[in-house]
């Protein structure tokens, strides 16, 4: 990605390569569907289901995703090594522990994540 990335609606982060075209930010998971401001309370349904951007950006203050605790997508809900890295960043920038850098933002982005599902318990 050599082009400036457009500042998710949803988290602040800059994550979209377009905005109003259905791309996905890696940090919260928000959807683009051109959701702004001005309608921010509205659930238009569509690809963020229930969520309002007010909603989910609440839930993004809580706990690093658009979703309502315990509801998220698997790779939100059992985070890989990578995704820790990514949100402990995303972490010490909301806490203005380290300025944002985009380089270093873009490197953890292009992490792969995938679920880390806890292997289930074996009955004695």
């Amino acid at each position: 990605m050599t082009e400036a990335l457009h500042t998710c609606p949803c988290c602040g982060f800059p994550t979209l390569e377009a905005r109003a075209v259905f791309d996905i930010c890696e940090i919260c998971w928000w959807e683009d569907d051109g959701q702004d401001a001005p309608y921010a309370d509205e659930v238009w349904a569509g690809p963020n289901k229930d969520y309002s951007l007010t909603m989910a950006r609440q839930n993004f203050l809580a706990h690093r995703h658009m979703y309502d605790a315990g509801e998220g997508i698997d790779v939100v809900e059992f985070p890989d090594a990578n995704r820790l890295a990514l949100l402990a960043y995303v972490n010490k920038v909301l806490d203005r522990e380290v300025g944002l850098d985009p380089k270093r933002l873009g490197q953890l982005l292009s992490m792969p994540q995938s679920p880390h599902r806890p292997m289930p318990r074996s009955s004695p």
